[in-house]
């Protein structure tokens, strides 16, 4: 296991090469390529920049691309990209559930449980709905909750009839 460039969190190298490296990295969103020059780069990022870019990944992926390419344009276009609303926020993290094939009866893991069966992870829900800590997407989860669309329980997400 080794770090991932853009949050240092626990990844995945796929292949490191002189000119870059692929990995994959739960708090990314998943696969992604980086060349040198980014990586540099993105440590000097603040986190609202890192979350802004990998919304970039995350949208990339869904349009198809399954490892996209970070250079220092998307992190140059990162720093001067607007932030999510939080509606759009909102919206994406259904679209998460989505990508993951969740159904109604289905739980998310998102935060410490023993039950290994359960799927999905404060990672791929923080990359998703570009959020900047842990702090940040429980913010995220409890608003949503608030307004009833799920219920959290003993560290799982259980989408609501109104969710």
């Amino acid at each position: 296991m080794s770090e991932c460039p853009i949050w240092n969190t626990p990844a995945e190298y796929l292949i490191s090469e002189p000119e870059g490296m692929k990995l994959t990295s739960p708090r990314a969103g998943g696969d992604y390529r980086i060349d040198r020059s980014a990586i540099r780069e993105v440590e000097l990022c603040s986190d609202a920049v890192k979350a802004r870019l990998t919304t970039w990944l995350v949208d990339q992926r869904r349009q198809g691309e399954n490892a996209p390419l970070v250079t220092s344009e998307e992190v140059k276009a990162a720093r001067t990209s607007r932030p999510l609303r939080a509606s759009d926020r909102k919206r994406r993290f259904f679209l998460y559930g989505i990508s993951r094939d969740l159904q109604f009866c289905d739980r998310l893991k998102w935060k410490g449980t023993d039950n290994d069966e359960l799927r999905g992870d404060l990672g791929g829900i923080s990359a998703w709905t570009e959020c900047r800590s842990d702090d940040d997407t429980v913010a995220l989860l409890e608003l949503l909750q608030e307004e009833g669309l799920i219920a959290l329980a003993g560290g799982q997400i259980v989408l609501t009839s109104k969710g």
